[in-house]
């Protein structure tokens, strides 16, 4: 999951095809903050 969010996160950006005058580190850091999340709640126990 990581490496597929990744990639498509730089295969966006590279490509120009985020398409709206957005701060891109900013959707990084809420990507990354997204998957941090939701690794963290895979390992909380139950």
């Amino acid at each position: 999951m990581l490496r597929a969010a990744l990639r498509g996160f730089v295969t966006l950006e590279n490509g120009g095809d985020f398409g709206m005058p957005r701060d891109v580190d900013r959707i990084f850091e809420a990507l990354v903050a997204a998957l941090d999340r939701g690794f963290a709640s895979l390992g909380a126990p139950r």
